[in-house]
């Protein structure tokens, strides 16, 4: 297992947000994480990147126990979170971007910035970049700057970026949001192609469309608990999650 939660717990004042969820990710899967508003969903997403502390539990990545590291030490283990809003440097292109994105996770000092190791990091940076852009299709529009996207492309840059961090865990917050159907499904594509290399996935989605014809597995949470977990085709027919999601409807 890539990712473990223990009788996770999260309380803000008297507000139990987590409530001892407990559940187990593959290596290799796209994972989808839903619930109504108020389920828990991001505050779980909280925990396992590092925002927060767990009031009690524990987070187990490839067995080692990262519970309470702070955001930095748990992005150098690999697991990397994008959000709900795309964070992009508007007036930058898109390879400079990724390069951005790169940048982020490379540790310099005065001196190396100023020899020939730092130029070929430099260089490294970019190769690199230019070879996730091919990846996620937007190789042709690397020199386009940033605010001239589309916003589908627009969310794929947001993906490559996260990807310019090499994690070995991707934690996806809303990756479909204000998305048609054209742009969702290429999403979907994209995201598959990330497992494809590899990268295991989590994400927190409303779009049930694409949870369902992306997903591996379903976890469906309600009120901080974990309401019930199976495969897309399980968790749709499941009464329990008709009841949160509907009122029995």
């Amino acid at each position: 297992m890539i990712l473990e939660l223990q009788s996770l717990r999260k309380s803000f004042g008297g507000l139990r947000a987590v409530q001892g969820i407990s559940f187990q990710l593959p290596r290799g899967e796209i994972r989808g994480l839903i619930g109504p508003n108020g389920a828990g969903k991001t505050t779980i997403f909280n925990l396992i990147s590092g925002f927060y502390k767990p009031t009690a539990g524990r987070i187990l990545f490839d067995g080692k126990d990262i519970s309470g590291l702070n955001i930095h030490d748990i992005a150098k283990l690999g697991i990397v979170r994008t959000f709900q809003a795309t964070t992009v440097f508007q007036d930058f292109t898109v390879l400079q971007n990724v390069v951005a994105g790169r940048h982020l996770h490379t540790h310099y000092n005065i001196l190396t910035a100023l020899t020939k190791s730092g130029r070929d990091n430099e260089f490294e940076n970019e190769r690199r970049a230019i070879e996730i852009l091919e990846i996620i299709g937007l190789g042709e529009k690397k020199d386009e700057l940033a605010a001239n996207l589309s916003h589908g492309h627009q969310k794929a840059l947001g993906l490559a970026i996260a990807l310019a961090a090499d994690p070995r865990l991707i934690l996806l917050d809303e990756p479909f949001a204000g998305m048609n159907p054209e742009e969702t499904n290429r999403m979907i594509d994209l995201i598959r192609k990330v497992r494809d290399h590899r990268i295991t996935v989590i994400l927190v989605e409303h779009d049930m469309h694409a949870v369902m014809a992306l997903c591996d597995k379903v976890t469906v949470l309600n009120f901080g608990k974990l309401l019930v977990e199976g495969t897309p085709a399980e968790v749709v027919k499941n009464e329990k999650v008709i009841e949160a999601y509907l009122g029995g409807v």
